[in-house]
């Protein structure tokens, strides 16, 4: 799902939203994501001339990934709901019988 990396300079005053990228990172170890666009740069500890890598990220393989998760959920749920139906059931007939 990962696309190109890109290396830029950028001033720390300038807002996220400026940036146009759906995810960014500051140079260090740890990747932080830039999930606020009205914040600036330098919110994130990225000072003037600081270096910023920028993933392009897939939108089209991200969305299907979404939507395959939530089909997975569907699916889920729904066999969840099968057993449940299918023990009350069980249940019922038991109390019928007197078994319960």
């Amino acid at each position: 799902m990962r696309g190109k990396i890109y290396q830029v300079v950028m001033l720390g005053n300038i807002v996220v939203q400026r940036m146009k990228a759906s995810r960014l990172f500051k140079d260090d170890a740890f990747p932080t994501e830039l999930n606020e666009d009205t914040y600036t740069l330098a919110y994130y500890g990225i000072t003037d001339s600081g270096e910023v890598l920028m993933n392009e990220l897939d939108l089209e393989a991200l969305k299907e990934s979404e939507e395959k998760k939530h089909d997975l959920y569907e699916k889920k749920i729904s066999k969840q709901e099968n057993e449940t139906s299918i023990m009350q059931e069980i249940q019922r007939d038991l109390r019928r019988k007197g078994l319960l």
